[in-house]
């Protein structure tokens, strides 16, 4: 029986029967028909990790290669390591500069300067908070998200995550010429990190790119669009949108090679 109650306190009267044999379990679920709008049955894989921690948060090492090569100083780090010990859900960190003083040991023009890289470099990122109520507002920071995530991951945290790291990451995603994909510095122009990708992993990424190139070019509302080459491309406004995954095209990466002076 199933012994989880809905929003309203009621208990399910669906059933679960479970019949093992020695190489498998079969699971039927038996749902009166009045409770089929409002059930979902499905197997839920066993988190084995759950409850290893008391205080975490998921990391994203990409971007920690990031932090990595923008050359951050000692005291740099003693404030940004500091800042993810303390970090809140959402990834925010409530805490002003004396705080951060009293907790690192640090002066506090060490702690300013740390601070001014830190949000140069869009590691920390500053954010205002309105109150309507109250006509107020106030600033606080929170660690790129990016970086990672801290909170309860159900939909509607995890969609509000996935629009802030689209807004907010400080590195460029470029394919090269042996297919794979370099995390590049644009303020630098150093590709720090060259993201090798299996055959599998190439036909996803084209997918996707392909969707956002569909996507981007959908936004321009102009008729006149033609394709030249690989490009589709608006005689109206000279927008261009490129029809294919740089490194998936041979042809492509020849022409790469003859630029980059390789033949």
């Amino acid at each position: 029986m199933n012994k989880k109650a809905n929003s309203e306190g009621q208990f399910s009267r669906a059933t679960t029967k479970i019949t093992a044999t020695e190489t498998t379990r079969k699971v039927e679920f038996d749902i009166p028909n009045n409770e089929v709008e409002n059930l979902k049955p499905m197997l839920i894989k066993k988190n084995h990790a759950k409850g290893l921690y008391d205080d975490f948060f998921t990391i994203n090492q990409q971007f920690l290669s990031y932090v990595l090569s923008i050359g951050l100083s000692g005291k740099d780090w003693e404030v940004f390591i500091w800042f993810m010990s303390i970090m809140d859900y959402g990834n925010k960190i409530l805490m002003n500069q004396e705080t951060v003083v009293k907790n690192t040991g640090l002066s506090q023009s060490q702690v300013s300067r740390a601070l001014t890289k830190l949000k140069n470099n869009k590691v920390i990122l500053e954010k205002k908070l309105n109150v309507g109520k109250y006509e107020i507002s106030f600033n606080y920071d929170i660690i790129n998200p990016q970086m990672g995530f801290k909170g309860k991951a159900n939909k509607q945290n995890v969609e509000e995550h996935k629009a802030l790291i689209h807004q907010e990451t400080p590195y460029e995603k470029r394919y090269n010429i042996e297919g794979n994909i370099d995390l590049v510095n644009p303020k630098t122009g150093e590709v720090f990190q060259t993201v090798v990708l299996t055959p599998e992993e190439r036909e996803r990424q084209e997918k996707l790119y392909l969707k956002q190139m569909k996507k981007e070019r959908n936004k321009c509302k102009h008729e006149n669009q033609t394709k030249v080459g690989k490009w589709f491309v608006c005689k109206d406004c000279g927008e261009s949108w490129e029809d294919f995954v740089n490194g998936v095209d041979d042809e492509f990466i020849e022409e790469m090679k003859i630029i980059a002076g390789e033949e």
